[in-house]
């Protein structure tokens, strides 16, 4: 999720790592069933708290992602459907990054993906692109920790019971995985574009939910600011 400076050679051993066998399959993900905390209203109330705060923060930041994003044509705001707590769909907001298309095609990135703006390269290293997502924080749609909020076209590819486990807790801005596969556009790039749909789903996808499901398992307020802090310190690294 995100980019820091690694070399080429460290990309190769990350893909590697990813695609060896390690017993990361879908039947083992329902082992992992979220903490109290995970669920909790203080969670939420930290959320909200947490959330308001750093809307406030980041209004200049607010206003610089603003204006890069309109040096292309287009509209200020891209929301993709994703699927969140119970399963239900929401409208993730992020600041443009892409040319206004009417078909974006394939919901992966490479990361020299022809579709992302000048503009929208930097915003995503530096990851602003994603700050309106803190709106939807607010909405109750979101979390500031949590596993990542995935397409329906890739969650619906999962068994039931995973499905269900996932269903239980509110998709998150940041969390482990985000970190660990905070290189995936660089690393997808290793993948044949024909593959790369079915490399996600059948690798990355169960490997990333399992790391995210397991911390949720033993998740904790001070975990929780751990996280925050971490991804914090890797943006600005």
């Amino acid at each position: 999720m995100f980019l820091t400076a690694r070399t080429e050679s460290d990309h190769v051993d990350q893909l590697a790592r990813i695609t060896m066998p390690d017993g990361l399959h879908a039947e083992h993900l329902v082992e992992h069933q979220p903490d109290s905390w995970s669920m909790s209203s203080g969670k939420r109330y930290c959320d909200v708290f947490l959330a308001s705060l750093a809307l406030l923060l980041a209004a200049p930041l607010f206003l610089l992602a603003s204006v890069l994003v309109l040096t292309s044509s287009g509209p200020l705001f891209f929301a993709a459907t994703r699927v969140g707590r119970q399963g239900k769909h929401i409208r993730v907001l992020k600041f443009r990054t892409m040319w206004h298309r009417k078909e974006l095609g394939i919901q992966l990135t490479r990361s020299a993906d022809d579709r992302i703006t000048p503009a929208g390269r930097w915003l995503r290293k530096w990851k602003l692109d994603e700050l309106p997502q803190l709106i939807n924080v607010l909405r109750n749609e979101m979390s500031l920790v949590g596993p990542r909020p995935d397409s329906p076209e890739f969650i619906n590819t999962l068994p039931g019971y995973v499905q269900a486990t996932l269903y239980r807790i509110r998709p998150g801005i940041t969390s482990v995985a985000s970190l660990k596969f905070r290189d995936e556009a660089l690393v997808l790039d290793h993948i044949p574009e024909r593959e790369i749909r079915s490399y996600y789903i059948h690798t990355l996808l169960p490997h990333k939910l399992s790391l995210d499901l397991d911390y949720a398992s033993r998740a904790t307020l001070f975990s929780d600011l751990q996280l925050l802090f971490r991804t914090a310190v890797t943006i600005l690294r």
